[in-house]
């Protein structure tokens, strides 16, 4: 089976240059905590960078992590670049997110399995997945998840797993009714 590719978020944020590389990284964890958290639906998170470059160069690369309210671990590469004005810029990329465009595809994968555990046509409308899961361990992936049977409404505990052989998928327990 076909090893599932990893989607990798880029977005840029403007920087002042600081005098100290702390204040780079403080404000990088800020940026992490506000609107980007914002823009990527991830809920409060708490952003740590390790001391930037004591003088920041075009090209030097340094990593945040960001923790959010359920324990989920985000971690970001921030790639410092000078503009023609001197000024400090950073890349940010998010290493370790499935986002929901990769989680449809993940679900698509795992219908017929679906399907056939509960002898119903399951459809992805009836599989209920985080928007955006953190990836702990990308060589061993369970994705908590919720199939909804359609003839009772039935919520059924779900977890998708994903390893570099296989995605599989296994209903777990009937949990409760659908209002």
């Amino acid at each position: 089976m076909k090893q599932v590719s990893l989607v990798t978020i880029l977005f840029s944020l403007s920087v002042v240059a600081h005098a100290e590389n702390a204040a780079l990284s403080k404000s990088v964890a800020s940026q992490i905590e506000g609107p980007t958290a914002k823009q990527l639906e991830l809920g409060s998170l708490t952003a740590k960078c390790p001391t930037a470059p004591a003088s920041p160069k075009d090209g030097d690369t340094f990593l945040c992590t960001a923790k959010s309210q359920d324990g989920s671990e985000y971690r970001f590469e921030a790639k410092i670049t000078k503009d023609a004005d001197a000024k400090t810029h950073v890349s940010l990329t998010l290493t370790n997110l499935l986002t929901a465009e990769t989680m449809t595809a993940l679900i698509t994968k795992v219908l017929p399995s679906l399907s056939q555990q509960t002898k119903e046509t399951i459809e992805a409308k009836d599989v209920e997945c985080p928007k955006a899961y953190a990836i702990k361990n990308p060589d061993d992936m369970k994705i908590p998840c919720t199939v909804i049977t359609p003839s009772d409404k039935k919520r059924h505990a779900t977890e998708i797993h994903v390893t570099k052989e296989l995605i599989s998928a296994d209903i777990k327990d009937a949990t409760k009714e659908e209002d």
